[in-house]
């Protein structure tokens, strides 16, 4: 392991509500008779960006424990004679079209085939959403209880980590700046155009959950399992209901997804402007409590807009809802989209890590559409 000197836009940030997500329950790796442990979690995005290219941490820490399970019985086989301790990573990146890639650096010549061998014993679990870029984080591990380290060394959050030697190596004698991930991966981890083309994606589905069609234009959106699900279309649109409550004749907890096509032949307005004006009326009429600023999500911009309302028609004293809204729009498709995820203000943070885990919404995948007519759909 080297340390990563000459990338001076390097972000680093310890993610300790990740690591407290991931939790502390023994797994394959993690015993005390087993080769090996997870020393700390460290994100190579910003924070920020990690959750708006992921959507949701409940998905991305049930990534990593996959991760560390696969990696525990391979270093249990692995280091079963040798009981040196040694200390080491593992760097992980995820793109969009739901490819990924492991690097291990434990300073040994076996790193290479454990890798390989992660990487062999990771296809089936799938991976999380991810949009708008890569995402990259790395595991700080420890094997047989690790190499103390010097006393004098600061807390790998205010300083560069060590990073996979092979990114050192693939870096050369570049004196550039980098920002790592999006400016690092395409020297490490070069696109492969045919391997992209053949890779079928595999979005990772937490427990409790599962992966819900948006058909017919071939997106999908992660549904709590026993919620209700419903669909509905129109020649402007389509609309997919996720609720927790039976639909009719009302719901208090849900989703509403609203796609709307041919916006500029509607409304003579781009769907940005549309969305735009949607959006300042929320403002006008009631409570803000908060704003998203705009991320690229897919083929999609993404604003956010969180909201507290009456309920329509209720007295003074009922609880008011709580909602997020988040437009989308293409002008180049002339397509836009909202999502209204919501509930009583008394019930929103019960629901909150549901609605951050359905936020890695796909309006559509083309690959995935059908375009023959269906009739509306419903899962009661």
């Amino acid at each position: 392991m080297q340390k990563l000197s000459i990338l001076i836009l390097i972000f680093l940030i310890s993610l300790i509500g990740l690591a407290h997500v991931v939790g502390q329950e023994k797994q394959a790796g993690d015993s005390e008779t087993s080769a090996f442990e997870v020393d700390s979690i460290v994100l190579l995005n910003p924070m920020e960006e990690f959750g708006q290219r992921t959507g949701s941490v409940k998905v991305v820490a049930g990534y990593i424990k996959i991760i560390k399970a696969a990696f525990g019985k391979i270093a249990d086989t692995a280091y079963a004679d040798d009981k040196t301790p040694r200390n080491g990573l593992i760097a992980v990146a995820v793109r969009p079209n739901g490819t990924s890639k492991f690097w291990v650096d434990i300073g040994d010549e076996s790193q290479e085939e454990l890798a390989t061998k992660l990487q062999q014993a990771m296809p089936e679990s799938g991976t999380p959403q991810v949009t708008g870029g890569p995402i990259a984080f790395m595991l700080n591990i420890k094997i047989w209880g690790g190499v103390e380290k010097p006393k004098t060394e600061q807390d790998s959050a205010v300083q560069q980590p060590s990073m996979p030697i092979q990114w050192n190596e693939a870096l050369g004698d570049n004196e550039k700046p980098l920002q790592i991930p999006d400016g690092l991966l395409p020297l490490v981890w070069p696109v492969d155009d045919s391997e992209n083309d053949a890779h079928e994606e595999t979005t990772l589905v937490p427990e409790g959950f599962v992966l819900q069609s948006l058909d017919p234009l071939g997106g999908s959106v992660l549904r709590p399992k026993d919620w209700h699900f419903s669909r509905s279309g129109s020649n402007q649109g389509i609309v997919w209901t996720i609720s927790k409550e039976p639909l009719k004749p009302g719901y208090t907890t849900g989703v509403r997804i609203q796609l709307f096509v041919g916006i500029k032949k509607m409304t003579g307005q781009t769907p940005e402007e549309f969305m735009q004006k949607f959006l300042e009326s929320k403002r006008k009429g009631f409570k803000v409590l908060s704003e998203r600023e705009a991320i690229q999500q897919g083929e999609f911009t993404r604003v956010g807009l969180e909201t507290e309302e009456p309920q329509p028609g209720t007295n003074e004293e009922d609880k008011p809802f709580r909602i997020l809204y988040s437009c989308f729009w293409n002008n180049k498709t002339d397509m836009a989209a909202i999502t209204i995820s919501g509930t009583t203000t008394d019930l929103w943070e019960e629901h909150r890590q549901t609605f951050d885990t359905m936020a890695g919404i796909t309006l559509v995948d083309l690959k995935k559409a059908k375009p023959e007519k269906q009739e509306p759909e419903n899962h009661n």
